[in-house]
Formats: C-alpha cells, sequence, structure tokens
C-alpha cells in the first residue's frame, strides 16, 4: 500500500529539487536561488500533492520554456507561441 503522504519525505522532495536543478543547468541560466530553494518554496505553498506537484512541473516547463528560446533548435515540444509555458493544460507528472 503507498503512502498518501509519501510525497512529503525528504527523499521524494530531494529528488524533485533534482529534477529542478536539472532543468535549470539544461536552461544554462545563472540564478540566486537553486532548486532545493525553489522546491521548498512549493511545498510550502501547496495544500495537496496535485497542487504541490503542478508547481514543480511549471517550474520545470518554465526553464524547459527558457532552455527552447535560448536554443531554438531544440524547440520540439515546446510551446512556440509565445504563451506562458507554465498555464499549458495536462501538467505531465515530473516524477515519471
Amino acid at each position: 500500500m503507498v503512502d498518501v503522504n509519501s510525497w512529503k519525505s525528504p527523499n521524494f522532495r530531494q529528488s524533485m529539487a533534482n529534477k529542478i536543478n536539472e532543468a535549470i543547468q539544461q536552461s544554462g541560466l545563472t540564478l540566486s536561488e537553486n532548486g532545493l530553494e525553489m522546491e521548498n518554496d512549493c511545498f510550502t505553498r501547496a495544500r495537496t500533492k496535485d497542487e504541490y506537484l503542478g508547481y514543480v512541473a511549471r517550474l520545470i516547463v518554465h526553464f524547459r520554456g527558457m532552455n527552447s528560446k535560448k536554443n531554438p533548435e531544440n524547440v520540439a515540444g515546446s510551446n512556440q507561441d509565445g504563451d506562458n509555458p507554465g498555464q499549458q493544460g495536462g501538467m505531465p507528472d515530473p516524477a515519471s
């Protein structure tokens, strides 16, 4: 049986911070905050697992979008019409 609060575990949260850091690194941006700080912000704002995963997914999509704007040859599957990539419906599960 899966624990409904497993998303609150340190291991799960660290894996999400790692995914955020990876997206930041791939974007080539230099930021004042790191993935751990951003993940913590997502965690403190979220009231549910779905809300938490949505916040994390928006961050990852945002940084991937920044990478595709920087490197136009990497636009496969990206949002090319200039809309905010964080506002797309059907967010993928970043844990997969």
